[in-house]
């Protein structure tokens, strides 16, 4: 990745990432953070959101989630 204004994903698989973002759209989220880390082996991508980014009448125990480590959503990077 280069050092510039730009932030490029390429060639994100979208059927999994429909999917997770189906789930987490059913759980009540209505907005994500999408979070890029460069490697030099492989970038890694994931979505991020916490309460305040739930639908009010929603009910979720964990004050922010972290996707990372799905396994599906770990076949997107």
């Amino acid at each position: 990745m280069e050092n510039n204004s730009d932030v490029r994903l390429k060639k994100i698989p979208l059927g999994h990432l429909i999917d997770i973002l189906m789930i987490i759209y059913d759980q009540g989220v209505d907005y994500i953070d999408i979070v890029g880390i460069n490697n030099i082996e492989q970038d890694n991508l994931a979505i991020v959101y916490s309460k305040d980014y739930m639908t009010k009448n929603e009910e979720n125990d964990s004050s922010e989630t972290n996707l990372s480590n799905d396994e599906d959503f770990n076949q997107l990077i």
